[in-house]
Parts: C-alpha cells; sequence; structure tokens
C-alpha cells in the first residue's frame, strides 16, 4: 500500500548549481515512472518535499507546477497534488529515458548553427515565406501573455523544425527534428514553457528568430550559424542559468 512518510525518503538533497526546480521535478518524474505514485496517489506535500531535498517551498511549487503543465500531476485545491490518470496504455514518461534538458541544447547547440549555415545557401522561398509566417504566430501568441505559453512553445520548435527541414541534408534534418520533438522531450517542453513566462523571454525568442532568418535569407553563411548559435547559447543561460562553456570550440 502506498506510505507517502515512507516514500518521501527516496528523494535525494538538492545541491548542483542549475535551476533547482528542475532536480525536484526530475526526482518526482522518477518516482511516478516508477510506480512509487500511482495514477491517483497522493504526493507528498510541498513541506515535506523541501525539507527532504533541501531546497525551498516555493522551489518544490515550481516543480510541481511544472509537472502540472505537461499533464503528470493535478492540483486538487483544498486535496494536495495528485498523480493524473493516464489513459489505457499511455505510459508515464520514464526519466531515465530522456536526455536531460541541459544535455538537449548541449546536443542543439552542436548541429542546429550548422543547419542554419546550410540554409543559407540552399533554403527557397516558399520554405522562406512559412518560416516568416511562423515567426508571425509567434508574435500573436505572444502578445496573448501566459495564457498562449503552450502554443508559443510548438511554434518555436517548430520553426527549428522547419529550418532543418529546408536544410538540403536529410541526416541533419532527421537528428534536429528528434531533438525538438515534443513528445519525445517533455522536461524540455516544460522547462521551456517556464521560461517563456517572462514577456522578455517571449520577445528575446522573436527577435533571434527572425535574426536567424534574416541571416539566412541574406545568404551569410558565417552569419547564420553565429545568430544560431547565439540563440542557443542564449537559451542556455535563460534556462539553466548557465553561459555556453567559453573553452568549447565554435559551432
Amino acid at each position: 500500500m502506498y506510505r507517502s512518510d515512507q516514500s518521501v525518503e527516496t528523494f535525494t538533497p538538492i545541491s548542483a548549481p542549475r535551476r533547482r526546480y528542475l532536480h525536484v521535478a526530475e526526482q518526482l518524474l522518477q518516482a511516478i515512472a516508477d510506480g512509487t505514485y500511482p495514477p491517483g496517489s497522493r504526493i507528498p506535500g510541498d513541506r515535506e518535499i523541501a525539507t527532504s531535498t533541501r531546497v525551498s517551498r516555493p522551489t518544490v511549487r515550481e516543480a510541481l507546477l511544472a509537472l502540472e503543465i505537461v499533464g503528470v500531476v493535478e492540483v486538487q485545491p483544498g486535496a494536495g497534488v495528485f498523480v493524473s490518470e493516464r489513459p489505457a496504455g499511455q505510459q508515464i514518461p520514464d526519466p531515465l529515458a530522456l536526455d536531460a534538458p541541459r544535455e538537449l541544447i548541449e546536443a542543439r547547440a552542436g548541429i542546429e548553427p550548422v543547419v542554419a549555415g546550410l540554409c543559407a545557401s540552399r533554403i527557397n522561398e516558399a520554405d522562406l515565406a512559412e518560416l516568416r509566417e511562423l515567426i508571425a504566430q509567434c508574435a500573436q501568441a505572444s502578445a496573448e501573455g501566459q495564457r498562449s505559453l503552450a502554443r508559443m512553445s510548438e511554434l518555436g520548435l517548430l520553426f527549428h523544425r522547419r529550418l532543418a527541414l529546408a536544410c538540403g541534408n536529410r541526416i541533419l534534418a532527421d537528428i534536429t527534428c528528434g531533438l525538438v520533438d515534443m513528445e519525445r522531450h517533455p522536461l524540455w517542453v516544460l522547462v521551456n514553457e517556464l521560461a517563456l513566462r517572462n514577456q522578455e523571454a517571449r520577445d528575446l525568442q522573436i527577435r533571434e528568430h527572425t535574426a536567424v532568418l534574416d541571416a539566412i535569407e541574406s545568404g551569410d553563411t558565417a552569419s547564420a550559424r553565429a545568430a544560431m548559435a547565439e540563440h542557443l547559447d542564449n537559451a542556455r543561460e535563460l534556462l539553466f542559468d548557465e553561459q555556453a562553456n567559453p573553452a568549447a570550440p565554435p559551432a
């Protein structure tokens, strides 16, 4: 039988410098995936989790909000936080099978500048028009505020997917499409949506996508690569409070 007083002991203290709510969310997701908290069960309160993981209660609440965004838990006012019931055949994402969001952005930073550079010499007018339209839709979603965070996150990843498909290299396109797949990387989605709650972050994403596309449209391979590298380095810093390794070779 489920006993919250025992299962909360499975959490480990958080000491790493990156954003702590992500560590808490990962531990909760692991506990849900391995059956510690089955569908319909109530997970421990934020005070218990905060004590066990040695983080603040607001950090725990942010982790719970992140899991709520991707539908893993449901908050029932006055009752607590419960693991969502899953449709038949649908599994809770296993965090052990997921790329950590920080590793994901590192992989993208190594690949997508190359994609952008190829697009500068290979993209066609139809693809340029479609990408401009995606940026316009993203700006419209941004103007609607936090109620459109999921839509803006989806459009942002679609921009990167469509760019990859226009690069003229099917292998690079396939790799990139896998890296920006929302279903394969739910932790990335939740981290991204939390960041997009900030209006400045939404505006920055639109400006940087525009800068990437402008460089591509001008046919400037070096500028396109640099614009994409800057965009992904800024995303790394925004999402994880860390800068790219200055000793790393340029993408």
